[in-house]
């Protein structure tokens, strides 16, 4: 039956663009793994498995939300051992979504393409702020830009590391006012063992990161020699 472990090569390897719903911003990263996981065993795909005593499917994220944050054009590929076609996908896993979760889009893409994570360039955020001083805001913004780099200090349980973030943060603006919110939009890079949070640059700005609502708009990836940004599509096939 299909959905079980298979310890075939996989054949075929599909591209899902998917959104979330705010209410989901503080699913962990795991759970929402775990949550695919069972989508695609009700939607009957024929998943490839990893080798070992603890089989699991063979699929990745491009890059994990911090919790707090959703996403509206999220990439996860998908290995299987038996072909399906994309559209065929497209129906079975749209019709056992659960709530939150909405699919924008199946494509096949090469077994052979570099992995989603090695292949991520930047992502795209957009925070809002309720309340915020903006005359002050768009100072912090002007002065990070100006400067040739930006030490932050960051905090974990275990922890502190300094980092310069000034080369991660690719773009940064303010946006126009909404319903009183001051909102920024902001083009984060990844790089191998770099990388940057939306709420980091919140923070080095002087804006409070839990006043923020944060959501990534769309990721950005090189598919062989050229870059695509990653956005919502309405069937299968993406492009």
């Amino acid at each position: 039956m299909r959905g079980e472990v298979k310890s075939d090569a996989p054949v075929q390897r599909l591209r899902f663009t998917f959104s979330m719903a705010p209410m989901l911003r503080f699913v962990s990263h795991l759970d929402m793994a775990k949550a695919w996981e069972r989508t695609f065993r009700r939607a009957d795909l024929p998943m490839a498995f990893s080798q070992g005593y603890h089989p699991m499917p063979k699929m990745q994220f491009a890059a994990a939300l911090p919790v707090g944050v959703w996403g509206e054009a999220e990439l996860l590929d998908l290995w299987l051992v038996e072909r399906v076609a994309p559209a065929l996908a497209l129906e079975r896993v749209g019709g056992v979504l659960p709530p939150g979760l909405n699919l924008r889009g199946v494509e096949e893409v090469a077994l052979g393409e570099p992995a989603l994570q090695a292949a991520l360039l930047s992502g795209e955020y957009e925070a809002c702020v309720e309340g915020a001083d903006r005359e002050r805001i768009e100072a912090a913004v002007r002065d990070f830009l100006a400067s040739d780099f930006f030490v932050y200090t960051r905090r974990t349980r275990k922890k502190t590391r300094d980092i310069d973030i000034r080369p991660l943060v690719e773009a940064l603006e303010l946006l126009e006012p909404r319903d009183g919110r001051t909102c920024l939009r902001m083009l984060l890079g990844h790089r191998q063992g770099a990388s940057v949070r939306a709420f980091d640059v919140l923070d080095a700005l002087g804006v409070d990161p839990l006043a923020a609502r944060v959501v990534r708009k769309g990721l950005v990836v090189a598919k062989g020699s050229a870059h695509r940004r990653a956005e919502s599509r309405s069937q299968a096939g993406g492009e």
